[in-house]
C-alpha cells in the first residue's frame, strides 16, 4: 500500500517532471517515485565508503604488509 504525502516543489522542477512524465507516458507520481528511489539507492550505496573514510588509518601497518594482505586474501580485491 502506498502512502500519500504533500510537498511543495519548485515550479520549474515540477514543470520538467511533468514534461518527462508526458514524454514517457507515465503518471507524474511514477516519475517522482522513480527519481526518489534512485536518489535513496545512490545515497545508501555510498554508506560503505564513508565508513572506510572514518576508519582510514586506524591500523598502523606498513604499506608492504597491507599490500601483502590484499594479495593473499581472496575476494578483497574482487578476484
Amino acid at each position: 500500500m502506498k502512502t500519500k504525502i504533500g510537498t511543495a516543489l519548485d515550479p520549474e522542477l515540477l514543470r520538467r517532471a511533468r514534461s518527462i512524465a508526458t514524454r514517457e507516458g507515465k503518471r507524474l507520481n511514477q516519475v517522482i517515485e522513480e527519481a526518489l528511489a534512485e536518489l535513496v539507492s545512490r545515497r545508501s550505496s555510498t554508506a560503505a565508503p564513508r565508513a572506510v573514510a572514518r576508519t582510514a588509518g586506524c591500523l598502523k601497518l606498513p604499506k608492504s604488509t597491507v599490500s601483502r594482505l590484499l594479495r593473499e586474501e581472496p575476494g578483497i580485491l574482487g578476484r
